[in-house]
């Protein structure tokens, strides 16, 4: 066992040592090829783009004619024609995509170093400060100890996009980064959310579970994070008043739990809705409630100010196994009641019924201190700080 470990680790090593030939051979060619000023490549997850980058994206063909962004998508994705209607496109992890990432002075993605599709290239990335201008738009707001982000495991980073005041001074201070790494612009995908019509629908978005993703459906089964889920989709409370209010649930998984999607059994009022059938951005304007756990979909709901709950049964586990826990205390800073249990968040849905929706004073506080940018200028911010940071 030993002497396989030791063989993969050299041959890791060695792969690593024969791309980075490679990519060093490429590297002079590259910069001639792509190496303007005004190139700019920009994307989300291979098969995404519906976040903080397509919009970015949107925005820079509508405003900068300056500047000329390709997006990298897979052409298979359900979004791609969608892209493709508005500007330039490259096949993601094709040998085009690795040209211009070495090219492209500035690269942009929700993931941190999302455009480096090759585990290769992104270990550089991280290791070694490379020229050019590495860009990390987030796809959700940072709230957790997280080191895999830290200054020193990051070191090409160039802009760390922040979209609240709480959020940057964290990255700032806990994760160790010079003081123009880190800007508070808000997120792109923020500029979006003024336009919107509120349906009589609720909205569960769970996040996933780092131990539970490699779960056969059968262990899946038999875990707290399904059966919690399943009694609360499935409470006749829910249902009783769905029924007499004329009111639909929308059970969304994380991208990373799609796979379980499945196990899930919706009934007459709750639609389990698979990963990519609708734009999570549409699901969060629409719905009038939002019931999540630890998902970072929450700031978008509070910043639209509409009522929340926390739905946290394994709050001990989700801190010691999935992240560690950060600045953000839910019970301190968040915008709605934690509950450990069915029954509590059974009253709460109720006491917000019968609030009529309203949000309660103390969370709207909560979120004007959030959100000290409450405006449609951030994908303008993130533009400025992406200018400043290639000088």
């Amino acid at each position: 066992m030993k002497q396989k470990s030791e063989y993969l680790r050299i041959k890791s090593k060695s792969k690593y040592f024969v791309f980075m030939a490679l990519y060093f051979v490429l590297y002079p060619i590259c910069k001639i090829l792509y190496g303007r000023k005004r190139n700019w490549l920009v994307c989300e997850r291979s098969d995404e783009a519906q976040d903080n980058g397509f919009i970015f994206f949107k925005y820079l063909i509508e405003n900068h004619p300056e500047i000329k962004p390709v997006y990298l998508i897979d052409k298979k994705s359900k979004e791609y024609e969608k892209v493709s209607k508005i500007g330039k496109t490259v096949q993601f992890g094709s040998f085009k995509h690795l040209l211009i990432v070495i090219g492209y002075p500035v690269k942009i993605s929700t993931q941190l170093f999302g455009y480096a599709h090759w585990v290769q290239l992104k270990t550089y990335y991280r290791r070694n400060k490379t020229r050019g201008v590495h860009v990390f738009l987030q796809h959700g707001i940072t709230k957790n100890d997280h080191e895999g982000l830290y200054s020193y495991t990051c070191k090409s980073l160039g802009l760390f996009v922040c979209g609240s005041k709480p959020e940057y001074e964290s990255i700032y201070k806990d994760f160790h980064y010079l003081n123009n790494v880190p800007q508070y612009t808000g997120f792109a995908r923020y500029d979006l959310l003024f336009d919107y019509k509120v349906k009589n629908q609720l909205l569960f978005m769970p996040t996933w579970r780092q131990d539970l993703s490699d779960c056969s459906d059968e262990e899946f089964l038999n875990t707290d994070f399904y059966l919690s889920w399943s009694k609360l989709i499935n409470a006749n409370e829910l249902i009783e008043h769905c029924k007499k209010s004329n009111t639909t649930v929308k059970f969304y998984l994380h991208h990373s739990f799609k796979k379980f999607s499945h196990l899930f059994k919706g009934n007459e009022v709750v639609k389990i809705v698979g990963f990519s059938e609708e734009s999570v951005q549409n699901l969060l304007k629409e719905s009038k409630l939002l019931i999540t756990d630890f998902s970072s979909v929450f700031f978008d709901f509070a910043y639209m100010n509409k009522p929340m709950i926390f739905y946290q049964f394994d709050e001990e586990s989700f801190n010691s196994r999935h992240y560690q826990k950060g600045y953000f205390d839910y019970r301190r800073d968040g915008f709605g009641d934690v509950c450990l249990s069915l029954d509590e968040v059974l009253k709460s849905l109720s006491k917000i019924i019968d609030n009529s929706y309203e949000v309660e004073q103390k969370y709207v506080s909560r979120t004007n201190n959030t959100f000290v940018y409450h405006d449609q200028n951030n994908c303008n911010r993130i533009y400025e700080a992406i200018t400043r940071a290639k000088k």
